[in-house]
């Protein structure tokens, strides 16, 4: 049975909550635990799986019989701060490489969003330049990904202030820009941690915005931690969501506090 919440079917962002497991366990540990659908951030050192790396993943995710329903595309080295390079000139190179790794993963694992971080601000360089590079760079994957019948899921994050996309608002204004270029296949990956941590009203952002969620994402806060151990409505956020017009998934994309017991609280 997959797991559902008042009707709203679950997916387990294996990469964040089954960190503890090798890549290649993480599918057959997802459906073990109910789920049908899972998320994978950028499993490989740079762009592009190999085709040993591709193989292994495949056949991982259908032994264990799950889908991948969001792929992240490389954004860098993440330990050292790096959040993509969408938005940075100079780097377009980088982007196509990991649009085309991703995209080619993702086809064959029959992936239906794609999340390309933004980047990080760069000093000395005019936001103007930025955004035009970020949405000429996302107008791109945005076709490819049509092409593949998959949308582009373009994410606010918190607690990075260099980050230019940090609220529902400044990311829909980007993703407007993408589609008035013709690529339609674009909107927000809607993570309701890092949009709580906002200075908007989360209800009037569902409100306004549900029909561009491409995705949905929830932790608990404060700490991150699965649905219910903070103090976040998240359950509220999820119905409004849904009486707003979105019915995808919800991706669980939280850090366990004990990995040994990361999926108990599902009982």
């Amino acid at each position: 049975m997959p797991v559902e919440s008042d009707g709203i079917g679950l997916a387990l962002n294996t990469s964040s909550v089954l960190a503890h497991l090798p890549l290649l366990q993480q599918p057959a540990a997802a459906a073990a635990a109910g789920f049908d659908e899972i998320e994978l951030w950028w499993p490989y050192r740079g762009p592009e799986a190999t085709r040993r790396e591709a193989d292994e993943l495949v056949a991982a995710v259908e032994e264990a019989g799950v889908r991948v329903g969001l792929l992240n595309f490389y954004g860098g080295d993440l330990s050292r701060g790096e959040r993509g390079f969408t938005c940075q000139p100079g780097r377009e190179d980088e982007f196509a490489a990991a649009m085309d790794g991703a995209l080619r993963l993702g086809k064959r694992l029959g992936v239906r969003a794609f999340n390309p971080m933004y980047g990080l601000a760069i000093a000395g360089v005019s936001p103007d330049e930025q955004e035009r590079t970020g949405v000429a760079n996302l107008a791109l994957a945005a076709g490819k990904a049509g092409e593949i019948g998959a949308r582009v899921a373009l994410e606010p994050l918190s607690g990075i202030p260099s980050y230019p996309l940090t609220t529902a608002a400044a990311t829909m204004r980007i993703v407007e820009k993408v589609r008035e270029t013709g690529s339609a296949a674009i909107g927000m990956l809607a993570d309701f941690y890092h949009l709580s941590h906002s200075d908007e009203d989360l209800i009037d952002v569902i409100r306004r915005y549900a029909r561009d969620f491409v995705r949905v994402q929830i932790a608990d806060a404060p700490g991150r931690g699965h649905p219910g151990s903070g103090e976040l409505p998240l359950g509220t956020w999820l119905g409004a969501a849904r009486e707003a017009g979105y019915d995808g998934p919800v991706g669980l994309e939280y850090f366990p506090e004990d990995p040994a017991v990361a999926l108990g609280w599902l009982a």
